[in-house]
């Protein structure tokens, strides 16, 4: 992912202005402890990086306290196919504890086939939650009428020896984090399948009564998240997970637009506040509408879709002139963008880059719905 997008600092607050994400962030009360969307965003995108280059850029470059790196055991797979960072603001009396999941693959078969499955899995009051997530999360068994054996507040007995399954140790760190810093909240976010993670781990504490978690929960951040589960499942989060929920797309991004939600084919439902960009990093809070071609096969967009992706290589080739050196692209992102976004449009606008650039160049509009 560095090869597409290299930066690591993360950039000062602008001024507060209504419109904008910063705003949107400070709205949210004592909860935010600090944190903006710039640091989720950023660290959703450094959670694609190996163990050395997240602790260096969380340590160094930022000046947090760097706790973990967590690369997690999938039974059902049988290898160690989800991560994970956590890190807190600082080593003694922290503010907030970040976790960070990492996202898709851009060259991963096994991530994309994921992120598109149709399957789910009913797991009790949550409703129906994407199989291949509760997979990647922790999922024991394959039960759809028993959740406390599919997946049980335990964690499992036998793992084989050195590995560990995201969910639960990533509900151990949380534990020992937050009693030691008495003060602090957490905050999860993740781009594209960390996304998903993202909203599903704290469904999951949800489901186990872990209160003592969930009530220091301050915010989910996601970026190009897709769908993780049904209607319930929505209504579900809604009602147990009280933290704000921040959902971000791009344009037409198609991840957020998978699984579908288009029954009889398939009944996923998206939850949270959808914060959508187009054009040039122009934001609208959406209320009861979705997003344009929210299921990415309407033919009638198609024309709009490649249109967008177009534009999309010619604003990165020049967007460096008037917003500055930092979002200067390179060949291997120019290449990405041509080469794959205009034969599959949709694909380019999944770079963590323009979530980035979003948040940081973009202003949200008159809210809609």
């Amino acid at each position: 992912m560095a090869l597409v997008d290299g930066r690591t600092e993360l950039k000062p607050s602008p001024p507060a202005a209504a419109s904008d994400m910063w705003q949107l962030w400070a709205k949210n009360g004592e909860c935010t402890q600090g944190v903006t969307f710039e640091v989720t965003v950023m660290a959703a995108k450094i959670a694609y990086e190996n163990a050395a280059y997240i602790e260096n850029v969380v340590a160094n470059v930022w000046g947090f306290n760097f706790v973990g790196y967590y690369s997690c055991w999938n039974k059902f797979l049988e290898v160690s196919a989800t991560q994970a960072f956590v890190m807190t603001d600082r080593g003694k009396d922290a503010g907030m504890v970040m976790v960070a999941f990492r996202g898709t693959q851009v060259f991963s078969t096994q991530d994309w086939s994921t992120d598109v499955n149709l399957s789910w899995l009913r797991l009790g009051g949550m409703g129906h939650v994407h199989a291949g997530f509760l997979k990647a999360l922790g999922l024991q068994e394959e039960d759809g009428e028993d959740a406390a054996r599919a997946f049980p507040r335990d964690a499992p007995a036998v793992v084989p020896a050195g590995k560990v399954v995201a969910y639960y140790e990533l509900r151990r760190v949380l534990r020992e984090l937050l009693a030691e810093h008495p003060r602090a909240r957490v905050v999860v976010t993740g781009h594209s399948l960390g996304g998903a993670l993202a909203v599903l781990f704290p469904a999951v504490l949800a489901l186990h009564g872990e209160g003592d978690i969930l009530g220091r929960l301050g915010a989910v951040h996601t970026y190009g998240q897709p769908r993780v589960g049904d209607e319930a499942f929505v209504d579900f989060f809604q009602a147990k997970v009280a933290a704000s929920y921040w959902r971000v797309v791009y344009r037409y991004d198609v991840v957020p637009r998978v699984p579908f939600d288009a029954p009889p084919v398939a009944g996923f439902s998206h939850g949270g506040t959808c914060v959508y960009y187009d054009g040039w990093y122009d934001g609208r809070v959406l209320g009861g509408e979705e997003v344009p071609n929210p299921n990415y096969i309407g033919l009638r967009h198609a024309p709009s879709m490649y249109r967008n992706a177009l534009g999309d290589l010619l604003k990165a080739m020049f967007l460096w002139v008037k917003a500055g050196g930092e979002y200067h692209e390179g060949a291997v992102s120019l290449l990405y963008r041509g080469a794959i976004g205009m034969l599959v449009p949709g694909v380019a606008s999944h770079s963590p880059r323009d979530y980035v650039n979003a948040i940081r160049l973009g202003r949200i509009g008159t809210a809609a719905g």
